[in-house]
Parts: structure tokens; sequence; C-alpha cells
């Protein structure tokens, strides 16, 4: 059996990893030229994801605080004995 050298090795080792690579790509359905547009615009979808639900559990705990202040208001002003109804 033939005996390889050590960059024999590494270039084998290299076209081995880039054509499975290049398998893998194909199978996912980005072996074309439109995959770095297709990545780039997948990107750019997960980061408005993540935005919008950043936005939205901040208006969330937004609006919980306020309910939380607005009852404690409330409650202090049914302790202190104000009507309601007149308002």
């Amino acid at each position: 059996m033939p005996e390889l050298t050590d960059d024999q090795l590494d270039r084998m080792l290299e076209q081995a990893a880039e054509r499975g690579a290049e398998l893998a790509l194909r199978k996912v359905g980005l072996g074309d030229d439109k995959a770095i547009t297709d990545v780039t615009e997948l990107r750019e979808w997960i980061r408005a994801f993540r935005l919008v639900k950043s936005e939205a559990l901040r208006s969330f705990v937004n609006i919980f605080i306020k309910i939380i202040i607005l009852g404690v208001l409330i409650g202090l002003g049914l302790a202190a004995g104000v009507n309601l109804k007149h308002l």
C-alpha cells in the first residue's frame, strides 16, 4: 500500500470536505448561485423576527406594569375613601 505524504493527505481531506459540503448544500437547496442571496434574506427575516419579538415582550411588560400601577392607585384611592362613581 503506497504511503501518502502529509500534503497529499491534507489535499485529499480538503477535497472530500469540499465535496461533502457542496453535496450537503445542494440537498438543502443552497447549491445554486442564489444561495448567498437566500441566506442573506433568511438572516434579515430572523433579525426582524427577533426585533419584533423583543418589542412585543417590551410592550407586554410595559402594559403589565401600568396595569399594576393603576391597580395600586385605585386601591389607594379606595382605601382613602375616594368615591369612584363620580369619576
